[in-house]
């Protein structure tokens, strides 16, 4: 008895179709084997880590990918100083060998990993074309050794998770999308979240001694300069390029300038600035973008950031108060103390559940309806730069939050959202984010956390983009097939057309031969009639002609006799005589004529 699997592979028991959709399966695998770029070395050593390329990471310089990874591991400055002036790998490795992994960076090499890739990308235009070149080819990161760092960021002996060649995948694919700078420049800085923060920038542009215009900047952590029509200042110059350079807020270091790797490059003070750093700005600087006359004088206005400040730390330090008198009462109730350090806010409301990327216009004038609206605060999105889903509204009266938290699952552009009472942090978090400074490493930790959800949320967002494609792709060859369809209907309806337009030129030219023939014997029964009436009218005045002639005879004879009295009276009668007998001869002969006209009855 012959096994399943030997029953399989005899050939003899396969239809034709089955051994042919094995052929082209085995085709399909090995074309992609073949296409497969499975070796980071030679043309492809551009997507190898230790390739040599300026990378740029929490305020230094490095030299390649792999001296900024190993400088994101240590936690000292003079140590990351160290590693980027490393003249060579051998003596880099020899610094980072000395280094002890920090608690977290299993869960977050993969996101600095991600950041020093795109910042790798960004930096260097070349190596982002060389990039886009591989378009769909699969790319499989390889080593020889069998650790375990090599098994996670790549492949040995067909085995391993590949995380570097899914990293170079990911940025590939943005970067076809058009999306590469948004992701870059909101996972490698640190754009400031809070619209009260930022300040408002000013820029004076001057053009020679006179002043032509003043730009004003406020409420965005990034601004856009170009001649790209979505720029936030459009530029027209011809040495401008299309994304020539941005300012953006950055929490940690402040306004600063950048260069998107321009053209003719952007100068800060007459100096130019290098590709995609950040320069710090002050009051006063100048920037010229290109080889335009133009100067931008900068000048940043923080009036509005340092009242919110202060305001924020009188309640702070009212808190603080409040937070030391209810530690020592041991009989405080919970919810009595959270109410009088302000925890709970009975003025503000917390709604989830807004549709995507919501403005604050829509959301104010959606809550007024249940009282005066005093404030209203969505918070950003670091990954993406858009508005959350969730709102924290302020109402003027304690009543008109009640009626808000009344109406609970109301409708909102068909979505059913959640209003709850805010709450805020605890008086140890406000302490140490608002009093000390605002210093970002305290609430680091629950920043990694969500910042992998948002990732994920992302990539789900763009998959979606790109299905979205494909459906009208598919689309757009059904609309292309129909529209043969119609030109097929279109080109058969001109036939009959032509068809008929010939046999109505045919039939008009037979009703056109036959009314000429109706004329023409309509013109001839006409000749007739006039010739038969003209018959008649000679058939019936044959009397009328004969008095006509004897009338003119006698005015003949009259004037013969008014003409010649003189003659003897013989004479005259014997021409009366003759004249008589000539007119009997002429009647005698007009009667026959008369006679021989006339028809016979």
């Amino acid at each position: 008895m012959a096994t399943l699997r030997q029953f399989l592979n005899d050939k003899s028991n396969k239809s034709e179709i089955d051994q042919y959709f094995e052929e082209q399966a085995e085709f399909y695998v090995r074309k992609r084997e073949l296409e497969r770029i499975d070796n980071f070395n030679g043309y492809f050593d551009f997507l190898n880590n230790e390739f040599p390329c300026p990378v740029y990471y929490d305020g230094l310089m490095y030299k390649g990918v792999s001296y900024a990874y190993q400088a994101a591991r240590c936690t000292e400055q003079y140590l990351r100083e160290k590693i980027a002036k490393a003249d060579t790998i051998m003596e880099m490795y020899e610094i980072a060998a000395k280094i002890e992994d920090p608690p977290d960076w299993q869960k977050n090499r993969l996101k600095v990993m991600e950041m020093l890739i795109r910042d790798k990308f960004r930096r260097n235009a070349e190596l982002r074309e060389k990039l886009r070149a591989t378009e769909t080819r699969e790319l499989v990161n390889t080593y020889r050794d069998p650790t375990v760092s090599n098994l996670f960021w790549g492949v040995v002996d067909k085995k391993g998770q590949n995380q570097l060649g899914r990293i170079l995948e990911l940025v590939r694919n943005d970067i076809h999308h058009d999306i590469e700078l948004q992701k870059w420049l909101f996972m490698n800085f640190n754009l400031e979240d809070d619209h009260n923060l930022i300040p408002v920038i000013t820029l004076e542009v001057y053009k020679g001694d006179s002043k032509i215009e003043v730009i004003k900047l406020k409420d965005k952590n990034h601004y856009s300069f170009g001649k790209l029509t979505g720029s936030d200042v459009l530029m027209t110059h011809q040495s401008i390029s299309r994304r020539h350079g941005l300012i953006i807020v950055d929490s940690k270091f402040g306004v600063c300038l950048m260069d998107l790797g321009s053209k003719c490059g952007t100068f800060l003070d007459n100096k130019k600035i290098d590709i995609c750093f950040p320069y710090r700005l002050n009051n006063g600087n100048v920037i010229v973008f290109g080889a335009s006359t133009r100067r931008y004088v900068v000048n940043i206005d923080y009036s509005a950031v340092e009242k919110y400040l202060a305001q924020k730390a009188k309640i702070i330090a009212k808190e603080i108060k409040l937070y030391e008198a209810a530690k020592d009462d041991p009989n405080a109730d919970i919810e009595s103390v959270k109410a009088a350090l302000g925890l709970i806010a009975r003025d503000t409301i917390f709604v989830g559940g807004l549709p995507e990327n919501p403005s604050q216009k829509e959301v104010e004038e959606f809550f007024s309806q249940f009282g005066k609206i005093k404030e209203i605060r969505i918070p950003i999105d670091r990954q993406t730069g858009r508005n959350k889903t969730i709102a924290f509204i302020t109402y003027a009266d304690e009543k008109d939050c009640k009626k808000a938290l009344e109406n609970d699952r109301i409708r909102f552009k068909d979505r059913r959202l959640t209003i709850k009472i805010a709450e805020k942090k605890n008086s140890d978090q406000i302490i140490e984010e608002k009093l000390h400074g605002g210093d970002r490493d305290s609430y680091k930790d629950k920043l990694k956390k969500n910042e992998d959800k948002a990732r994920k949320d992302i990539d789900k967002r763009y998959n979606r983009r790109r299905r979205s494609r494909t459906r009208s792709r598919s689309h757009s060859k059904e609309h292309r097939s129909g529209r043969k369809k119609n030109e097929k209907r279109r080109s058969k309806e001109r036939r009959k057309r032509s068809m008929s337009s010939e046999s109505s030129s045919a039939s008009s030219s037979r009703s056109r031969s036959r009314s000429r023939s109706k004329s023409r014997e309509k013109t001839k029964q006409k000749e007739k009639r006039d010739k038969d009436s003209k018959r008649k009218d000679k058939s019936e005045s044959p009397v009328k002609i004969e008095k006509d002639k004897e009338s003119r005879k006698e005015k003949e004879r009259r004037k013969k006799k008014s003409e010649s009295p003189s003659e003897s009276p013989a004479k005259t009668k014997k021409k009366e005589e003759s004249s008589s007998s000539s007119e009997s001869d002429s009647e005698s002969g007009s009667e026959s004529e008369s006679r021989a006209s006339t028809p016979r009855r």
